[in-house]
């Protein structure tokens, strides 16, 4: 079966944050996370409550709404190692590196592994919609 990925605390804060409004079944109460009976938006909950987006809503908000794509890809030993790819106007790129596409990459942060990969695809999702929203938008 496979297993619904949450992100987690800090960045369900950040998303808040940056305007997530988004429908969702899971909150957190405080720290802990706590499936609901109907759907919650950021703005119908009290402060000692925040929405709890899968992963991919999150990564899908973010991408519709400030046009950055969160993207992974395999390392050759298998683990996940994460980059972002920002769709910005190439003569208005702020970002490290402009590839031949026009399209410009900007490098995730290294990962908890010893070659800067991710030992999992969760954790490199919370890292990279982390840096996003904390560094991008």
């Amino acid at each position: 079966m496979i297993k619904e990925r949450y992100v987690n605390f800090e960045v369900a804060n950040l998303l808040r944050d940056k305007g997530f409004n988004e429908p969702c079944r899971v909150v957190y109460e405080g720290k802990n996370l706590s499936v609901k009976t109907f759907s919650y938006i950021n703005s119908e909950l009290t402060s000692d409550y925040v929405c709890a987006p899968t992963q991919a809503t999150a990564c899908d908000w973010v991408e519709e709404t400030f046009n950055i794509a969160i993207l992974l890809e395999l390392t050759i030993k298998g683990y996940m190692l994460g980059f972002i790819h920002a769709h910005k106007d190439p003569n208005t790129a702020t970002s490290n590196v402009l590839g031949s596409d026009g399209k410009s990459y900007i490098p995730m942060p290294c990962g908890d592994n010893s070659d800067g990969s991710w030992s999992s695809k969760e954790l490199a999702y919370n890292a990279a919609l982390k840096y996003v929203l904390t560094n991008v938008i």
